[in-house]
């Protein structure tokens, strides 16, 4: 049966050679998922409570704890290693939240809510010497247990938490270790403790508890090495940080009462307010560092007097200043100092739970210039260069909501594009030598630019009046840039859910549309024009139409509902959206216009599409019971297949940009590998190019033949190949099954 399928085979290779070479055929992509050159992903991605700088016999590294599953693009339970190149893992990691980072005895030392480190039992506390877990004796214990500060005073380790037993022995909330046993300080603090530091020989430690060794002492207390003592009218309330600057200790919680951050600093004989104080709506201070002279304190608070700060600010020893505005985050949770580096750990926009500042400009820790946070909405080539919008943060930055790719690093766009309460950017176009963003989005800086703007290569300029409205779709038609959205005025010209720019204000296209446009394309030399509207210009049109240039003209009886994403496809426009019904027939979300009508093609809805390689892609939205969600979709010919288990997050942008199709969203793994919030699919070559040269045709006959009778021979002549491109029928094999459809894909015309 094979040497007749063979036969077959030759036989139409002999025929084809007198036929005329006919367009290239694509079939099926092989490809995998990759991501940019150099890519390295920034920091962690959780959120990450404590930094420690601890050398290993392999130089000083920078290690962080807190709560993530990644560090860069590897595994790492909640503890990682950073060089200043890549980021590693410590074994297994910790099985819960690391809370607190020491150095003590060439070890360091781990503290948080944990049982397990590196698959060693260790009750909140454990040690790692760059090779090996151990545990600290019997480690801390009691009801809901943990460590929550750490310090080395008096050559011992101090551990501070919430705890009752210190290696089995009692210990009210505060423990020693002298590398051989625990031991309690007195009879300890009558409540939990939240940071440690030493001062002037003493052991300060802060926390919510009221007494320390039965001696009242309001939240904050100090050890002689032999007792407890009170610290003047001691905190307003719980502590949360202390930290020496200079001849002071400073220390940093919430306030009672109202809640507000409280910052004081104590000069051995009273405490004192730090200028005007730290303010927020249910603010507090969490940490506390000196980083080249300046006190920079984290947390969430808003301001002091006038000035905005954003929940991180700097104290010179006149006044409270921003360090880099803007900078967004929900929280500040952990400061730290490497090198020249001030170290940020949040839990924030950023996506990304660590950040670094150097004096001068906000990065990803290991990052590459990423951008994170998403979700990615529209990509664009510019200038050679690949333009990503969305609601996205760049190396720790306020969403500025674009960025540019060079092939190597992603980098701002002059101050992005921001607004009050939404700032997306929705789409983009190359015209007239500029880059056109359009979106969500109010200002580019100080400018207003209103919902579009135009980027020179160097700076953003408004366009006209803009709009009063959001736009979601761009397009170059015959020369002119086309605009469509929710608006309906340009300043004072009406301009109903359609414009054009003249070069120097909008003016209505053809007198738009009865309602919001979501999806424009140019398709056989006519725009087609998808939303939600009965009316394009004074012609009905049922949420689809299309535009010659000088009239508008409907798609047979149109879609019943919104049509949100426009593509071609084997010569064929495809529409996508969240319509059930299409020339008034049932179509699930998504339809083919053959010349005539519409045709249904599988089910829906859909939000993107992109034609890639001879196969239509898509997002398809995706409901649970707790919410909706978009995935990836593609289509085999037949019927619409999830990519079921590659994206751990939504999908919500399609394109195709050097080769590769680009994946746009608010995922952090791909196939179980970390990722920013976009990625690309690389496709060098497709099924039935079984000589890799970027053609199917009479050529690649013979080597399909090979792959088929002997897959060793054609891993030897075609080192560069896959036996897998010989499986036509895309069932997972390849043998006799797929000769016929070979045939089909070599005789298309």
């Amino acid at each position: 049966m094979l040497a007749n399928h063979v036969l077959r085979v030759s036989a139409v290779a002999l025929a084809m050679l007198l036929v005329p070479a006919g367009p290239t055929t694509w079939a099926a992509c092989v490809g995998e998922w990759v991501y940019a050159p150099g890519q390295t992903l920034p920091g962690v991605h959780g959120s990450v409570f404590s930094t420690a700088i601890y050398d290993d016999g392999n130089g000083p590294a920078l290690y962080v704890g807190g709560e993530f599953d990644f560090a860069g693009d590897g595994p790492a339970a909640n503890i990682a290693r950073w060089d200043g190149t890549r980021w590693s893992a410590l074994g297994k990691g910790i099985r819960g939240t690391v809370s607190a980072l020491c150095v003590y005895r060439g070890d360091l030392i781990v503290g948080g809510q944990f049982a397990t480190a590196g698959g060693v039992s260790a009750n909140c506390i454990a040690r790692w010497n760059g090779t090996t877990w151990a545990a600290l004796d019997a480690g801390l214990e009691g009801s809901s247990a943990a460590v929550t500060a750490l310090a080395v005073y008096d050559d011992a380790l101090i551990a501070g938490g919430l705890f009752e037993l210190a290696g089995g022995t009692s210990a009210a909330n505060i423990a020693r270790w002298d590398g051989e046993s625990w031991q309690p300080l007195g009879s300890g603090l009558d409540a939990g403790v939240g940071a440690l530091t030493v001062w002037n020989g003493e052991l300060v430690a802060g926390g919510g508890f009221l007494t320390a060794g039965g001696v009242p002492v309001e939240h904050i207390a100090r050890w002689n090495g032999a007792t407890w003592s009170a610290m003047g009218s001691g905190m307003p309330a719980s502590v949360n940080t202390l930290a020496v600057w200079g001849a002071d200790l400073v220390a940093g919680g919430r306030s009672g009462g109202f809640p507000q951050p409280f910052i004081l600093r104590w000069d051995g004989a009273a405490w004192a307010p730090i200028g005007a104080g730290l303010s927020g709506f249910n603010g507090y201070v969490k940490s506390v560092v000196d980083y080249n002279g300046l006190l920079i304190v984290g947390g969430k608070f808003d301001r002091s007097g006038t000035t905005t700060l954003n929940g991180i600010a700097a104290w010179d020893g006149q006044a409270w200043q921003s360090i880099a505005e803007p900078w967004a985050v929900s929280a500040v949770t952990t400061l730290g100092v490497w090198g020249d580096e001030l170290i940020v750990g949040a839990t924030s926009q950023i996506g990304a739970g660590l950040v670094r500042w150097n004096g001068s400009q906000w990065d990803g820790v290991g990052g590459t210039g990423q951008i994170y946070g998403g979700p990615v909405q529209a990509f664009c080539e510019y200038q050679g260069e690949l333009i990503a919008g969305g609601k996205l943060n760049l190396g720790g930055s306020l969403s500025t909501s674009i960025a540019r790719f060079d092939g190597e690093r992603w980098h701002a766009m002059g101050t992005g594009l921001m607004g009050e309460l939404e700032h997306y950017v929705y789409a983009l176009a190359a015209y007239d030598g500029s880059l056109i963003a359009a979106g969500s989005f109010l200002w580019a800086g100080e400018i207003e630019v209103n919902y579009v703007a135009r980027w020179d290569g160097a700076d953003w300029h408004p366009m006209g009046d803009g709009f009063d409205s959001y736009v979601n779709a761009l397009a170059v038609y015959k020369g002119e840039l086309i605009a469509g959205g929710w608006f309906e005025n340009s300043g004072l010209t009406p301009t109903p859910y359609l414009a054009r720019w003249t070069g120097v204000d909008w003016q209505p296209l053809g007198g738009g549309t009865s309602g919001e446009v979501h999806s424009l394309y140019v398709w056989n030399d006519d725009l087609i024009i998808g939303g939600r509207f009965n009316m394009a210009g004074d012609v009905a049109a049922n949420c689809i139409a299309r535009w010659d240039g000088e009239t508008f003209h409907p798609f047979g009886l149109g879609m019943n509902f919104r049509v949100l994403a426009l593509t071609e496809f084997q010569h064929q426009l495809i529409a996508g959206g969240s319509f059930s019904r299409a020339d008034g027939r049932p179509v699930h979300g998504i339809a083919r216009w053959d010349g005539d009508t519409w045709h249904a093609m599988g089910i829906g809805p859909v939000m993107d599409l992109a034609a890639y390689h001879g196969e239509l892609w898509g997002t398809r939205a995706v409901s649970t019971l707790d919410s909706t969600g978009y995935q990836l979709i593609r289509w085999d010919g037949t019927d619409w297949r999830l990519q079921p288990g590659v994206f751990d997050g939504n999908v919500s942008a399609l394109d195709v940009w050097e080769n590769t199709l680009l994946v746009g969203g608010s995922f952090m793994t791909v196939a179980s590998r970390a990722a920013p919030v976009w990625v690309r699919m690389a496709c060098p070559f497709r099924h039935g190019d079984l000589n890799c040269d970027a053609a199917i045709d009479v050529f690649d006959i013979d080597p399909f033949i090979l792959a088929l009778t002997d897959p060793a021979a054609y891993e030897w002549q075609y080192p560069q190949c896959d036996q897998t491109l010989a499986d036509i029928n895309n069932d997972g094999l390849v043998n006799t099954f797929d000769i016929d459809p070979f045939v089909l894909l070599l005789t298309a015309r």
